[in-house]
């Protein structure tokens, strides 16, 4: 196993790995308790990404956003995608190969030097399938196992609920400004989030 490593800027942060969990653990309530309830599905992880890129920008957390494919396995798919098989069972999955007009093709996610924060996991979830990964979801990249040389190439597993999460950097990468619910974000955190009681 692998840490996952993210492309930094060059600048080193000053604060603590309790810090960051707790400017994560910030993020993830405010993100819970004001924006899952305006959401509509298309686009929500664009708009999630921003969300949480703004916020943490504005708590002193440096992050990125990150294009990623994403499936949600049962644990029939995740034994046949693991021995390098496609999957029969039961799998959703948010590929940037796709072409979906109106939607954002594949799937976006925050990264800091520390977390891997996905904010709209519960987009994935089926848990009459088996797969409960829940929205607001952030883990620790040391907690990440790298699965090398699998099923269409090299794949990264974060821990869920129920049912196996899979993602890989996207095959595809677009331009993440283009996309209408990339400014939907920003209006996101200014109608939910008064900015000077979380800092």
């Amino acid at each position: 196993m692998t840490k996952r490593k993210r492309k930094t800027r060059g600048r080193t942060e000053a604060r603590t790995q309790r810090d960051h969990q707790i400017m994560v653990e910030t993020l993830v309530s405010a993100w819970l308790r004001g924006a899952v309830p305006r959401l509509t599905n298309t686009g929500a992880c664009v708009a999630g990404a921003r969300f949480g890129l703004e916020l943490l920008s504005r708590l002193g957390v440096e992050s990125c956003v990150t294009q990623v494919d994403a499936i949600g396995l049962d644990e029939q798919s995740y034994m046949e995608v693991i021995n390098g098989k496609g999957p029969t069972g039961w799998s959703v999955g948010a590929l940037s190969v796709t072409t979906a007009p109106n939607a954002w093709n594949g799937h976006v996610v925050l990264e800091t030097n520390d977390w891997f924060i996905d904010l709209t996991a519960g987009q994935f979830d089926r848990p009459d399938k088996g797969i409960l990964f829940g929205n607001g979801l952030c883990v620790p990249v040391g907690e990440l196992t790298h699965h090398v040389g699998i099923w269409q190439g090299d794949w990264f597993e974060v821990p869920v609920a129920q049912g196996h999460y899979l993602f890989r950097d996207a095959v595809i990468q677009r331009d993440i400004t283009k996309a209408p619910d990339w400014h939907g974000g920003l209006e996101l955190l200014k109608e939910t989030v008064d900015i000077q009681v979380v800092i």
